[in-house]
């Protein structure tokens, strides 16, 4: 589950856009008041997204035919 948080609503803290994460990790983590944080900006940074697990990598598809399946562009008859 995550929680999307309007960049803007953190600048009386001294959070804007160019803001390492870091720096928003700490300042979140202690509004707050939730140990393990993992936050990221999305959106070009308009908004700061706020994990409460860590979030999981993102899959990577795999490239030409070397991993078998059902090619998309499959021929049907001649």
């Amino acid at each position: 589950m995550s929680l999307y948080i309007k960049t803007e609503d953190y600048r009386k803290y001294g959070i804007n856009k160019t803001s390492d994460l870091e720096r928003v990790r700490a300042v979140v983590q202690q509004e707050l008041n939730i140990a393990p944080l993992f936050v990221s900006f999305v959106n070009r940074r308009e908004f700061i997204r706020v994990d409460f697990v860590r979030p999981r990598r993102r899959r990577r598809r795999p490239r030409g035919r070397k991993h078998g399946g059902r090619s998309p562009h499959r021929r049907t008859g001649t």
